[in-house]
C-alpha cells in the first residue's frame, strides 16, 4: 500500500494537580477496533508549526485554550494509522493549564471527529500507571510521569509504539 505522509501535533496538557488530560475515542466506521483514549491533537495545516497546531487542535477537540501554556516537543512518534493510506508523524507537546475551572470555549470538531469523541478525562499518574484501557501511544503511561515533573532534555524522546 502506497503511504501517504501527514504531519500532526498533540498535547500532554498538564494541570494544576498534575493530572494528564486523554480523549476517550472510537473509530465509526470501524467499531470491532473498540475504543481507546488518546492524547488531543491532529493534522497540521499549512505553513503551521507543531505548538501552534497542537495549541488549536486542543482548543478545536476541547474548548481549552486561554490559560494554557504550551512548552516545547517532548516526544515524537511515527505511525501508520490503521485501515487507512496515511503515515503520519507526531510531534508532542507539553502544555499547563493554569486554571482547570475558567471557561472553556466552544469545541470545533467536524461531524467525523465529534462522531468519535466518547468524552474525556483528567487521568493521575497512578491511574495511568494501573489502567487496563487501550491508552495511545502504548508507552504514554511509562513515559508521562517524568514530563510531568519537568524532567525531558532538549531533544524530543521517539515514544512510539
Amino acid at each position: 500500500m502506497i503511504r501517504i505522509r501527514r504531519t500532526a501535533a498533540r498535547v500532554i496538557l498538564v494541570d494544576h494537580a498534575y493530572r494528564v488530560l486523554l480523549l476517550h475515542v472510537h473509530d465509526q466506521l470501524r467499531p470491532h477496533r473498540g475504543t481507546w483514549w488518546e492524547l488531543p491533537g491532529g493534522g497540521l495545516r499549512r505553513g503551521e508549526d507543531s505548538a501552534a497546531a497542537a495549541l488549536r487542535e486542543l482548543r478545536e477537540e476541547t474548548g481549552y485554550g486561554s490559560g494554557v501554556r504550551i512548552g516545547p516537543c517532548v516526544w515524537v512518534r511515527e505511525l501508520d494509522l490503521p485501515h487507512t493510506p496515511l503515515r503520519q508523524r507526531e510531534r508532542i507537546h507539553v502544555a499547563w493549564l493554569d486554571d482547570p475551572s475558567a471557561p472553556r470555549a466552544e469545541t470545533a470538531m467536524d461531524a467525523m471527529e465529534s462522531g468519535g469523541m466518547l468524552g474525556e478525562r483528567w487521568w493521575t499518574l497512578d491511574e495511568l500507571a494501573h489502567t487496563e484501557e487501550t491508552v495511545y501511544p502504548v508507552r504514554l503511561p511509562a513515559l508521562v510521569p517524568a514530563v510531568v515533573r519537568g524532567e525531558y532534555g532538549p531533544e524530543p524522546i521517539d515514544c512510539g509504539d
